[in-house]
Formats: structure tokens, C-alpha cells, sequence
């Protein structure tokens, strides 16, 4: 079943196509997985990504050959206290940078390597909505959610184990776009307040800097970027904050099959309403669904819409830097 499901083109209300449909889809890629068929500005936010680092190791570098002495940095000032492979404890970091201290522009490489984290960060956290996304897709169409019934003109729902995986992929997918929109003010404000002096080792300034503290970059309420004052942020916010903080999107996780003449023709999940970024609300009751929003018809449209202010945003915050580096 699963290599007959890689050979079809998955589709946004549930049912798999031999065929490309003439909207949105998605294929499976040997290498990518799952990758929906308009796949160019996930590109596009890649390499700004990496030129944000380029960005930041010219700010950093600027006074210094890069080339030279990059050569004779060990390898724990790229890898301690960030990479897995890397097997150096806390004591033992504080240790080895005292023994190392004599090495030329150590902290301002162990600088370097921390705000490469947080770029590094941004490009994963991107990388992972992209491909929950897929997988979301490739679950919605992977089979009925019914086995062995003939429902004549019905819609019917259920609660199962592979429709609580498929709301707990639509509640990553929004975790992880609230985190990028902390990432990105990180970003921003670290690469404002880059330090001159890397005779020790620098805190970052962004280091307990999150999304709410937006409005003291000069880029906010941009229009068309992640820091404009508009209810599709206000949306992605909502969702997540409801999340984390206050429950569940559904009291039971339901997915719901329509059936027209016994055949299948639409797998769907319900999503609660909402007006100008918030949850309709009623004294304590905010989880209404008389619109019948089907969140998997309008997630790749959500995500679209995120990439494109990512994009803006990127661009925008590396060229105002270039201007007046």
C-alpha cells in the first residue's frame, strides 16, 4: 500500500489521484519526500537564508582575515554546546576556552557559531513545516477512515489513532511558524546590535528576545512581512497560543468522510471558526465550527502566504543592513 501511495498524487480533500490535478498537490520526491507541486519559493527562502549567514559573517569577520584564521579554529568552537556529535559537557567547554583563550579572535568565532545556530534554526524550523505538511497529506490520503462500509450519500466521522496524528501535525505546523516568527526577531535584532569588542565571550543581545518584542525593530508592521499588524499573523498567533496555553482545537479529534453513491469523494478535518485573527468567543466557549472550515483545503494556501512574508522579511532586513554596512 505505501509504495502504491508513493506512485499517486496526493490531493487536498483526501483522495488520492493517478493523474496531477489541476490545483494544488502533492508528489513524493525520492529525496525531498512529500513536496507539494509549486515547491519554488521554499527555494527561494533557502538561499536567503544562507545569505543571512554570509550577512552576519561579514558584519562579524569585517576587521579580520576570515580566511586565514578561520583554518586555525578547533573544532569545538563550531560544534560545543550546539551539535550532538559534539560530546563536550558545560565544565568542560569552560575549561578548554580557557585554555584556548591565546588563540586569535576565539570569541569572536565562538560568536560567529552561535548566531549560525539561530540562522540554522530558522532554515530547519522551515525545513520541518514544509515537510510535516506533506505528511499530513500523505496521511489524509493513505485510506478510508472507515474499513469494509458502504455509506450511500453520508458524511460520517471518526476518532482514531491516525486522526489524532493528523490534528497533532496541524498543531506542529503551527507551533513551528510561531517559533519562526521568534526566530526572525532574534535575527533582527542581533544582527542591529552586533558587539565590537570580542576581547571576551559575548552574550547575545537577542537572547531573550521574542516575537511580542517586535515593535522595537524598525521593520515593524512592514506591510507584506511577518511584522505587519494584520489578522493573518493575528491568526497564526491565536492558533498557536490556544495551543499551548489553553487546549485543544477539538474536545475529540474527528476526521470526517463524505460518501456520495457509496464511493468516497472527500476526507476532511474541521477547523473552529474565526474573525479578524481570533476565535469566535462566547463567554468561556471559543471552539465553534458553524463554518465548517476544512483546514486541510486552506493549510498549503496558510503556509503559502507565511513563505511569501518570510521572503519579504528576509530581503528586507539584509538589505537595510547592507545599506549601511
Amino acid at each position: 500500500m505505501e509504495t502504491d501511495i508513493k506512485k499517486k498524487f496526493l490531493t487536498l480533500h483526501g483522495i488520492p489521484s493517478d493523474t496531477p490535478p489541476k490545483d494544488t498537490f502533492y508528489y513524493y520526491d525520492i529525496i525531498n519526500g512529500w513536496t507539494i507541486n509549486n515547491n519554488k519559493i521554499n527555494d527561494e527562502i533557502n538561499d536567503e537564508i544562507i545569505s543571512l549567514y554570509y550577512l552576519f559573517q561579514d558584519c562579524i569577520m569585517k576587521d579580520i582575515d576570515y580566511n586565514t584564521i578561520c583554518k586555525k579554529i578547533p573544532p569545538f568552537v563550531s560544534d560545543s554546546g550546539l551539535n550532538s556529535e559534539s560530546p563536550v559537557s558545560k565544565n568542560m567547554l569552560e575549561l578548554i576556552i580557557n585554555n584556548f583563550k591565546n588563540i586569535p579572535e576565539i570569541y569572536r568565532f565562538l560568536y560567529l557559531y552561535d548566531c549560525d545556530f539561530l540562522i540554522q534554526s530558522l532554515l530547519t524550523c522551515h525545513i520541518e513545516v514544509k515537510n510535516i505538511c506533506g505528511e499530513f497529506y500523505h496521511l489524509l490520503n493513505s485510506g478510508p477512515f472507515f474499513d469494509n462500509c458502504n455509506h450511500i450519500d453520508s458524511v460520517r466521522f471518526t476518532c482514531s489513532a491516525d486522526i489524532t496524528k493528523l490534528m497533532s501535525y496541524v498543531n506542529f505546523i503551527f507551533i513551528r511558524l510561531y517559533s519562526i516568527l521568534d526566530y526572525v526577531v532574534k535575527i533582527c535584532f542581533e544582527l542591529d546590535n552586533i558587539p565590537n569588542d570580542f576581547s571576551k565571550y559575548n552574550k547575545m543581545y537577542s537572547k531573550n528576545k521574542l516575537f511580542g518584542e517586535k515593535k522595537r525593530l524598525s521593520i515593524n508592521n512592514r506591510k507584506d512581512t511577518l511584522f505587519e499588524d494584520c489578522d493573518f499573523i493575528k491568526t497564526i498567533e491565536t492558533i498557536r497560543n490556544h495551543i499551548i496555553h489553553d487546549g485543544i482545537i477539538d474536545i475529540r479529534p474527528k476526521g470526517y468522510e463524505r460518501y456520495v453513491s457509496g464511493v468516497i469523494v472527500e476526507r476532511f478535518i474541521l477547523f473552529p471558526d474565526i474573525k479578524n485573527g481570533r476565535f469566535e468567543n462566547y463567554v468561556n466557549r471559543k471552539l465553534f465550527y458553524g463554518n465548517e472550515d476544512k483546514i486541510n483545503l486552506r493549510l498549503p494556501s496558510i503556509i503559502d502566504e507565511f513563505n511569501s512574508r518570510l521572503l519579504n522579511t528576509i530581503k528586507i532586513v539584509i538589505n537595510n543592513k547592507k545599506e549601511i554596512i
